[in-house]
């Protein structure tokens, strides 16, 4: 007997909180409504919210951008300890969390494409179809070779594919999106929120992007990564993207829908709020003897990338350095307390002290201290950003041997508005026109690590794809680590990927690796 995953299962595996990802059933209910059609995609959203609250940023964190700090411990007057492991501070095991959460939208994607018509529900179905690919593709970044699941049928018997096949799997579900989505922005189904050809092939080209590097090594597929944003870039007045003028507008509660933002979690995906409340990047602590309050963060950059991140508007809209003092003032009639602000100078205040702002509208902070340990946010959670889109072609230019102006000028626009300058505007900041290839590849990946430090397709993703531990770790400093002490049992042995969980290999041994 066949057994088949149904509505009311996948409802109880999205909402219920339980860990249970897959449930046989005898039973098979179609979907016919689009009421019921926005409930499942609800339900994919929300599991997206899910896969990147706080603890998301744990996986993240064996790159150099990202320092695991909510467990350091001072162990002498200016020593630190960094204890780092990959479960979050209510002992959960991020990886299986982030795992069981892309899976179960994965799920409730694959009944929606067994259950709908394409004649009747077009424009739903490419959207299932781009999020189940983004799902993919997250999966195939962390875990290198999840197995693929593409109907509702259980199996236990499901092969291991290899890397090539995962990503001829993506490139498959994001080509059927761009049949079915609509090409106007002005057609999606949010508006100003949906998904559109445009947004599947900006993402497409960032999956072609990291098939030309490891572990596929494709590097035929450059061009198309090329091809592809370009073609975005040249009609992005058409499509509604561009960069935003002002970086700090990005972590503004106030700009939660821009043209910056390709693919989003908005705040207004109804039923379900955003959850990056959960981040919780700063709690204000008590204040010591000498009445000083420190911000513990719970991510910080490395040592070595804070020292070495360029010195510019962006760099004062991505880290928080310093601790609030109260500092007692003589008004008329008597005095009064005020929280003034001190930049960090030694190396035990850069670990109390230093963390990043994104996400967090830091403007506010002045006049509502509560806000350093807030408990909700109204900032978009961007998961692919136009500025990503104009790196990943001129690096794919650069790569495919196909550079020009507008890929020099793609890298130039970001460099501008890191410095607060006219995006169009030429500057004494911008690239050569005849720089080499060789400097503008660097300086592309370099652009990409400032600009996509602590974000969900941040620097990690780039280390992976670029085969850089080396590098990583000639960067880290201060006894810092890159390895999580659970050593081999949850990384693969080439290092860049996480091993999947213990209880699909038991379940299916032909999932184990080795």
């Amino acid at each position: 007997m066949r057994k088949y995953f149904t509505t009311g299962i996948i409802v109880i595996a999205l909402f219920s909180g339980c860990d249970l990802v897959f449930q046989e059933e005898d039973s098979l209910f179609l979907i016919n409504t689009e009421e019921e059609v926005e409930g499942f995609l609800n339900g994919i959203y929300y599991n997206l919210s899910e896969v990147h609250n706080s603890s998301y940023f744990y996986l993240l964190a064996r790159s150099n951008d990202i320092k695991l700090a909510p467990s350091g411990f001072r162990i002498g007057n200016n020593e630190y300890k960094e204890d780092y492991s990959i479960n979050n501070p209510d002992g959960e095991n991020v990886k299986d969390l982030v795992y069981m959460r892309l899976y179960q939208a994965i799920i409730s994607a694959n009944k929606l494409i067994y259950s709908l018509n394409e004649d009747v529900f077009p424009q739903y179905m490419g959207e299932v179809y781009f999020l189940r690919a983004y799902c993919y593709f997250k999966l195939a970044r962390f875990f290198g070779r999840p197995p693929l699941i593409d109907n509702i049928i259980v199996s236990y018997q499901v092969p291991l594919p290899t890397h090539r096949q995962v990503y001829e799997f993506i490139i498959a579900d994001f080509q059927r999106a761009i049949e079915l989505l609509p090409e106007s922005p002005d057609e999606t189904r949010i508006n100003g929120q949906g998904l559109s050809q445009a947004s599947a092939k900006a993402l497409l080209a960032e999956v072609y992007l990291a098939m030309g590097g490891y572990p596929v090594k494709d590097q035929s597929k450059y061009a198309q990564a090329a091809l592809l944003a370009r073609e975005v870039i040249e009609q992005s007045d058409v499509y509604g993207f561009g960069l935003v003028e002002d970086y700090s507008d990005l972590w503004s509660g106030g700009e939660t829908v821009n043209q910056e933002c390709i693919f989003g979690i908005y705040p207004s995906h109804s039923p379900f709020e955003n959850d990056l409340h959960r981040l919780r990047i700063f709690n204000l602590s008590s204040p010591n003897a000498q009445q000083e309050y420190s911000t513990h963060a719970s991510f910080k950059p490395s040592h070595f990338f804070y020292n070495q991140f360029p010195e510019s508007y962006r760099r004062s809209k991505t880290f928080f350095s310093g601790y609030y003092r109260l500092i007692e003032i003589e008004i008329p009639g008597g005095t009064e307390h005020i929280l003034g602000f001190e930049p960090y100078d030694t190396w035990g205040e850069y670990v109390c002290c230093v963390g990043f702002t994104k996400w967090l509208d830091f403007e506010d902070v002045h006049n509502d201290m509560n806000r350093l340990s807030y408990d909700s946010h109204e900032t978009t959670c961007y998961l692919y950003r136009y500025a990503q889109l104009l790196l990943t072609f001129a690096e794919a230019s650069v790569r495919s041997g196909n550079v020009d102006q507008l890929a020099i000028e793609a890298v130039n626009k970001v460099i501008r508005r890191a410095h607060r300058l006219d995006l169009n505007q030429v500057s004494n900041l911008d690239l050569s026109p005849e720089i080499s290839d060789e400097a503008l590849l660097e300086a592309v990946v370099n652009e990409r690590r400032w600009e996509l430090c602590f974000e969900p397709e941040g620097r990690w993703f780039d280390v992976v794809r670029l085969e850089l531990r080396d590098t990583v770790e000639e960067m880290l400093t201060d006894g810092e680590q890159t390895v999580h002490p659970e050593g081999d049992r949850i990384i693969s042995e080439d290092w860049y990927f996480y091993v999947l969980p213990a209880e699909d290999r038991w379940l299916n041994p032909g999932l184990d690796e080795k």
